[in-house]
């Protein structure tokens, strides 16, 4: 090997080292959720009028610019397009999580007829945060028993 290729590979092996030392690592993207209960409040039986609340879910992204996606579970019911409240002996208040406030649009996991929510982080350094409504409703003309009705639907943020 001539001393000119030595050189020249020394160089280029000494730059990438450098430039592995100084750049230090690349961080992917990473977010957390935040989100607040849907208090729905006393439910009147057999109302002819759905139960409607608003709620917020917050997201903060650092790292790498890139791609999110937020998905809501079933919860207890195992059922996204029917999700059922329950009080623990039996009863059970069905309701759902809307993506838009028309309540149209199941927020699940996106296999039709439900969808998610995407979002995009187009920057590096400081910290992202981006707000997203969340559309509750209890359906009209129920009987439930008298309690208090709880549902535990898992939210993902997959990044």
């Amino acid at each position: 090997m001539s001393g000119n290729v030595r050189h020249a590979i020394w160089s280029r092996c000494a730059l990438l080292f450098a430039l592995l030392c100084v750049a230090g690592p690349a961080q992917a993207i990473n977010c957390r959720i935040w989100v607040g209960s849907l208090q729905f409040g006393t439910y009147i039986p057999l109302s002819p009028t759905p139960q409607d609340v608003f709620g917020l879910m917050i997201v903060r992204c650092v790292g790498q610019p890139g791609t999110f996606e937020i998905t809501i579970g079933a919860g207890q019911s195992g059922n996204q397009l029917a999700r059922a409240m329950a009080n623990g002996t039996g009863g059970t208040l069905v309701y759902n999580i809307f993506r838009d406030a028309a309540r149209v649009q199941i927020w699940g996991d996106g296999v039709p007829p439900t969808f998610t929510v995407t979002g995009t982080r187009t920057r590096r350094g400081r910290p992202s945060w981006y707000l997203y409504p969340m559309y509750g409703r209890v359906f009209a003309n129920q009987a439930p028993q008298p309690g208090i009705y709880v549902d535990d639907p898992l939210l993902t943020i997959l990044f």
